[in-house]
């Protein structure tokens, strides 16, 4: 038994290690007309770009709590599943909000939702989509 305990813990370390590994980046974007805000965060770098009557752009380091909450959110989701996701609110398509999307970049593939409005994501990516809002507001700091 006590040989066990090692080797359960070394898989659980290269397991999480292989999970972490996985995901390459998340990006959150907004866009209406004539403006457009995306945040790309990926393990190392987050960078917000803001275009429109002001243009701007910032790159920070990733915060690895971030990091590690995102890739844990989204071992959640089934990712082959978020491009079907039905949209909560509808106002974008009367230019009352801004088109929002998620896309979430894997070692295999690239993974796109659907547009939904700005602020009400589909309930199961509103916990990584609010995460990455919440770093998006980092353009404004100095």
């Amino acid at each position: 038994m006590k040989k066990l305990i090692p080797v359960i813990i070394v898989l659980g370390v290269i397991s999480l290690s292989c999970k972490t590994n996985k995901y390459i980046s998340f990006t959150y974007s907004v866009v209406t007309r004539g403006f457009k805000l995306e945040t790309v965060i990926t393990k190392e770098t987050t960078t917000i770009t803001q275009q429109g009557s002001t243009s701007k752009s910032k790159t920070i380091k990733t915060d690895k709590t971030l990091w590690k909450f995102l890739v844990n959110e989204t071992s959640k989701i089934d990712l082959n599943g978020i491009s079907t996701l039905e949209a909560p609110t509808n106002k974008r398509h009367i230019d009352a909000a801004m088109f929002a999307s998620l896309t979430i970049a894997t070692k295999d593939s690239i993974y796109r939702s659907n547009s939904f409005d700005a602020g009400h994501p589909p309930s199961t990516i509103k916990t990584v989509v609010d995460a990455l809002v919440k770093e998006s507001e980092k353009i404004n700091e100095k």
